[in-house]
């Protein structure tokens, strides 16, 4: 029994240009006119039939010489693209979101007042785009960095930080180590640290701060750790059993 014929793809070829074709960007087996942006199938890749594309279609066109459609071309390729546009105009809107999320991280580290950001830090940058580099603020201004803004930043990298840590102690042993210290207004705060290892290297880091309500003493300090630590988020994503220890001065 004989083998079926198989269906020859027919290849594009530089001089089908002078008909106004190209290769189709989607599919090269496929011609594409320069002139009316129709693509055709991969049967008409023959000179003939692009030839009487031209000049039936376009019979205006059908005397122009091939540097005509090299400049075309050329045109084509360098046309502004829908999706260009699209992400040309997102980027700046992009970078002035990074931008509000960086100094919001640089707020929250030096502890200063979250209306600082709109207040201080938004004018000093205009003042220096505007005076120094003499370029407009416009992006400036679109940036968030209002109080809600900065407050929610900090708190979604606070959330993120956490949950980051959580994961990395549900693989690990670790020890807890509590610490009492006193603010404004003597208040009394509970800081607990956690010690592991990742990655042959010993890592400290904060797992939480809590408010007393009553003393301080040794007994106070563990039973709010134990509170904390059973009825909350640590209790529920850790499977380690802790040893707690508190040392007294």
């Amino acid at each position: 029994m004989s083998k079926p014929n198989k269906k020859k793809t027919r290849q594009y070829a530089v001089e089908f240009l002078k008909f106004g074709f190209i290769p189709d960007e989607h599919d090269e087996r496929k011609p594409f006119c320069l002139l009316c942006n129709q693509t055709m199938s991969n049967e008409s890749m023959k000179a003939g039939r692009l030839e009487a594309h031209l000049k039936v279609r376009h019979p205006n066109n059908s005397n122009l010489d091939l540097e005509y459609f090299k400049s075309l071309k050329e045109k084509f390729k360098n046309r502004t693209k829908l999706t260009s546009l699209f992400h040309a105009k997102q980027a700046p809107h992009t970078r002035a979101l990074e931008a509000s999320d960086e100094i919001s991280l640089l707020i929250a580290k030096h502890g200063k007042n979250h209306t600082i950001g709109e207040q201080l830090i938004k004018p000093a940058i205009s003042i220096f785009l505007k005076t120094v580099l003499q370029k407009d603020d416009g992006d400036i201004r679109t940036m968030p960095l209002s109080n809600n803004t900065v407050s929610n930043r900090i708190d979604e990298m606070g959330q993120d930080v956490e949950s980051q840590l959580i994961e990395k102690l549900k693989l690990r042993k670790f020890s807890l180590q509590m610490d009492e210290s006193t603010i404004r207004d003597s208040e009394a705060l509970l800081l607990t640290y956690v010690r592991y290892i990742d990655h042959e290297e010993f890592q400290e880091e904060m797992l939480f701060c809590e408010s007393f309500e009553t003393t301080t003493t040794a007994n106070d300090i563990y039973i709010k750790t134990n509170i904390i630590w059973m009825q909350t988020k640590y209790q529920r994503k850790t499977y380690w059993h802790v040893r707690q220890t508190v040392h007294l001065p």
